[in-house]
């Protein structure tokens, strides 16, 4: 934990010093590792400019939905309901140009 908080200040005046400033409100971490690992740790709070920054189990970046675990079953499950929207659009669409129009009926 003491590393931790260590590495936090340094991050601290690192931005301190290039005149940067980071948002809090959108600032999360998360800890990576084994299932086990994981739940054995103490709860971990991080702190930068005296706020608190919130822990989370999965993060997006670029994109891709990671888990703590390093899974990535939520971001396939998301892929695949967009995938499975984009079909049925597709499929629907498909279906109402295969009718003939009202006047021909």
């Amino acid at each position: 934990m003491l590393t931790l908080r260590i590495g936090m200040a340094t991050v601290g005046e690192w931005l301190h010093a290039n005149c940067l400033i980071l948002n809090i409100d959108k600032t999360k971490f998360v800890i990576f590792g084994s299932d086990n690992k994981i739940w054995n740790l103490p709860p971990c709070n991080l702190t930068l400019y005296r706020s608190e920054i919130g822990q989370v189990q999965v993060m997006k970046y670029l994109g891709v939905y990671i888990h703590n675990m390093i899974s990535f079953d939520q971001h396939i499950e998301l892929l695949s309901d967009k995938a499975s929207q984009g079909a049925n659009c597709v499929l629907w669409e498909i279906s109402e140009e295969s009718k003939p129009p009202i006047w021909m009926s």
